[in-house]
């Protein structure tokens, strides 16, 4: 199994949990981190949380100006 569709599938299962899910976020939150965090129902960031998604892994950065 290609390891998109195994994040895509653990995204999905965090998602369609009955119960809350709540994710607490202290210091960097990017890439996967980022993607799990987004699909909980509440998100609470410490004073150390950063966010960032990696951009140049996305193909955006040829884009002309």
């Amino acid at each position: 199994m290609a390891y998109l569709e195994t994040v895509g599938q653990v995204l999905q299962a965090i998602e369609q949990l009955p119960q809350p899910t709540i994710a607490a976020i202290q210091g960097p939150c990017a890439g996967a981190g980022l993607e799990i965090a987004s699909v909980c129902d509440l998100r609470i960031a410490g004073h150390s949380a950063r966010f960032g998604a990696p951009v140049m892994k996305l193909g955006f950065f040829n884009v002309p100006r």
